[in-house]
């Protein structure tokens, strides 16, 4: 791979030792039910699979799995020069299988063949000198491909950005909500009010004003409690963590959460004591967080 001007955006196809590939026949008709078993079937085949991202689709009456690591794939391509904002799609070699009908050379070394129904890298040199490499140029681009979502400079992927932003719009609604109701009711304090103030002119004094502004008071401070509880718990959300649930009430919340990866796991519990927070761990990837007002 030459090295690449900055101005370039280009597409990578990525040679097997960025990947490791399985080949299962599955009851399932959609790949993203395939894709959830993905992690299950990696036991003994990587060190830690649920740390993987997977690619899934289905080839002939297989379903293929494929299983990469996003910092090494990142890694790789700052070594080339090349930023992850520059990548267009990547695309794995096992799906270009089918236009490989000659070694396609990689380097002065190294060559891209397929091996029952697989594609390898062989040293150049198993192959017969008579070999006519295939131009990588006459390659046809997959249809389907992966971005790098962990691959640019923000702390969050897409599907976390999603979760956060269903999060903003649930607290937005209550919030609106709220502000309705609070509304609502001062307008039938005011009215009542008012029916006193003309009813029993004497009540209009310093001290019963007082107690009706302190009234106000109490409500805007629950309110700012509630709106301080949800930033918290928002703040929460960070790569690797899922909201699973939350509960809000007049004592406090629970909120639940789903974290796999154990370096993830560390993370948001050391987030959650910052926070003034008591967490419980439900299971292996599951968390119970509760605090109060």
């Amino acid at each position: 791979m030459p090295p690449i001007s900055k101005s370039d955006t280009v597409d990578i196809l990525l040679t097997p030792q960025f990947y490791t590939l399985k080949r299962e026949k599955l009851p399932v008709r959609h790949a993203y039910q395939a894709k959830r078993i993905a992690p299950s079937l990696f036991e003994g085949l990587v060190e830690d699979p649920r740390s993987l991202e997977y690619f899934v689709y289905k080839e002939k009456d297989s379903w293929v799995f494929i299983a990469y690591d996003v910092s090494e794939i990142i890694d790789f391509l700052t070594k080339k020069s090349l930023s992850a904002q520059q990548v267009g799609k990547l695309f794995f070699a096992q799906q270009i299988i089918d236009q490989i009908d000659h070694p396609v050379a990689i380097d002065e070394t190294l060559a891209l063949t397929v091996l029952n129904e697989t594609a390898v890298l062989v040293p150049r040199t198993a192959l017969p000198q008579s070999t006519v490499f295939k131009n990588i140029q006459k390659v046809k681009t997959p249809k389907k491909g992966l971005r790098l979502e962990y691959g640019t400079e923000s702390f969050i992927g897409r599907k976390q950005a999603f979760i956060i932003a269903g999060v903003i719009v649930f607290v937005s609604m209550l919030l609106i909500a709220e502000g309705w109701r609070y509304h609502k009711e001062k307008s039938i304090v005011e009215e009542k009010q008012a029916a006193l103030y003309a009813d029993y002119p004497a009540l209009q004094n310093a001290y019963t004003r007082e107690n009706i502004a302190q009234k106000y008071r109490m409500i805007d401070q629950e309110e700012r409690a509630k709106r301080n509880i949800v930033s918290k718990v928002a703040s929460l959300l960070v790569k690797g963590v899922i909201l699973q649930d939350f509960k809000l009430e007049k004592k406090g919340f629970v909120a639940h959460f789903e974290i796999k990866n154990k370096s993830d796991q560390k993370r948001f519990q050391k987030l959650v004591k910052k926070s003034g927070f008591k967490v419980k761990r439900l299971s292996d990837s599951e968390f119970e967080v509760e605090g109060g007002r």
